[in-house]
């Protein structure tokens, strides 16, 4: 992850990262570990099949 930011913030000049996390699966606490914080949520709208409903995780890096 050291070296995504490295290259985000010196070669492309970006001040912050965005991603998109599946919920229900420990990837909050993942990227929040390393500096990422949620930023928003849709309930439900990633469908892994019948019944099985995730919210996807909205999260961002700032500053780099």
């Amino acid at each position: 992850m050291g070296y995504v930011r490295q290259v985000a913030r010196g070669e492309l000049g970006l001040e912050q990262l965005h991603l998109a996390a599946r919920g229900g699966a420990g990837l909050e606490e993942f990227y929040g570990r390393l500096g990422w914080r949620e930023s928003g949520r849709r309930p439900g709208v990633l469908r892994f099949g019948p019944g099985d409903d995730r919210d996807e995780v909205l999260m961002h890096l700032a500053p780099l």
